[in-house]
């Protein structure tokens, strides 16, 4: 029986999109913001409140594009050595079976893990990590004890992060 590839990493390039967005939310918040000082030059508490949500809603987007265009360096350095490590070769590679699976709780946001020949995976939904991160909860293909797959990984800072996964 052959094995069937059901994740492969692929690195992705930055979605400038993003930034874009977040460019023109801030631009629409503090536009709001100063429109309404302009135009409506009565006193009031609707005035008020209209500045007030102009500046929260163009400062916090403000803060986030802050946080990501900070933050582009970082990605652009990983996502070059997760490339270099899939160019390289410098892949390891486990094959047997799934033990020791524990899923996600319905209630909770705990990673999902399991073993094979005594190499432990753990990854979650809702922390962004590099490679795979597909709990079953969220139709995730490793699903039970004594799935035969073929996993190839990386280390990186003692975590095995899954670059591919093949079931058979």
């Amino acid at each position: 029986m052959e094995y069937t590839t059901v994740f492969e990493f692929a690195p992705k390039a930055i979605n400038f999109f993003h930034l874009i967005g977040l460019f023109i939310f801030v631009v629409i918040g503090f536009g709001f913001a100063f429109y309404t000082k302009r135009s409506d030059k009565s006193f009031s508490l609707l005035r008020q409140f209209k500045i007030f949500f102009g500046y929260l809603f163009g400062g916090v987007a403000l803060i986030m594009l802050i946080l990501m265009v900070i933050n582009i360096p970082k990605v652009i350095s990983s996502e070059r050595e997760l490339k270099e490590v899939i160019e390289n070769k410098n892949i390891l590679i486990v094959q047997g079976e799934i033990d020791n699976f524990s899923q996600t709780p319905e209630s909770g946001h705990i990673f999902e893990s399991f073993t094979v020949n005594g190499i432990k995976f753990k990854y979650s939904d809702y922390i962004v990590i590099d490679g795979f991160h597909q709990t079953y909860r969220n139709n995730g293909p490793i699903k039970q004890n004594g799935q035969q797959v073929r996993i190839s990984y990386i280390e990186r800072d003692n975590e095995n992060l899954i670059m591919k996964i093949e079931i058979k």
